[in-house]
């Protein structure tokens, strides 16, 4: 005969603290990526549209890390069984969209390995964005 006694460890909060936090992180470095993407678009000489841009993949991972550690954090509080099948099927998802996200990933990088073209990035900081307003002069030392 089956038990109804859920037996959960205190890390089960920590687990899904450290879900939520790991889920803004994601959604933080999405927005960065779109940002300096933006504003490296026109230095390419060719349109470069990364399959994880097109895909969304930040921003829904990040939900999806976030519900993730919220359900193991109210499984953890609560302790009802179906709280906590919620909580281990949001943690089966989680898991799925990481090994969703480093096969993304690992496609990226062979097409981009296999493409002929030799992109630069410009020196210019300045133009791009992540210097603003800040000059560095060459101040003469021998004189």
């Amino acid at each position: 005969m089956p038990s109804s006694h859920i037996v959960l460890k205190e890390e089960t909060r920590m687990l899904g603290a450290a879900q939520i936090i790991i889920g803004l992180i994601h959604c933080a470095l999405g927005k960065t990526w779109i940002h300096l993407y933006i504003n490296q678009s026109t230095s390419f000489s060719t349109i470069y549209l990364p399959i994880v841009f097109m895909s969304g993949f930040p921003f829904l991972a990040s939900s999806l890390y976030v519900i993730s550690g919220i359900f193991a954090i109210a499984a953890e509080k609560k302790r009802s069984p179906r709280l906590l099948m919620y909580a281990i099927w949001m943690n089966l998802n989680s898991f799925g969209c990481a090994i969703i996200g480093l096969l993304l990933i690992a496609c990226e990088i062979i097409l981009f390995l296999t493409k002929d073209e030799n992109i630069q990035w410009p020196h210019d900081l300045k133009r791009v964005g992540l210097m603003k307003g800040k000059t560095h002069r060459k101040q003469n030392v021998g004189k």
